[in-house]
């Protein structure tokens, strides 16, 4: 919440919004689903938009991916030879 010097926690929000703590935790493990009017009253309490809780990190991933997509094309053919094989070294050794 901007301005309160303290960041989000469950019980801080939970007086503008009841059903923040003990829905939080459930959703942050994955035990139970969530209403619109639920994630409406969430985004109003922490004063974001619907698009920041449920495309965060859909939008950084494919910022990412962008970026590496736009460094690939400037990259000459033998370039390109070698990260395709640091590429599949990396693949092969995190896949163990």
């Amino acid at each position: 919440m901007p301005g309160s010097g303290a960041p989000f926690t469950r019980h801080k929000n939970s007086r503008n919004c009841p059903c923040v703590h003990g829905l939080l935790g459930a959703l942050e493990r994955g035990l139970s689903g969530i209403s619109l009017e639920t994630l409406k009253k969430i985004c109003e309490t922490l004063q974001v938009s619907s698009d920041t809780i449920l495309f965060t990190e859909t939008i950084q991933t494919d910022m990412a991916v962008e970026k590496l997509t736009n460094k690939f094309l400037n990259m000459t053919p033998e370039q390109l030879r070698i990260m395709e094989a640091i590429t599949n070294a990396f693949l092969q050794a995190s896949n163990k």
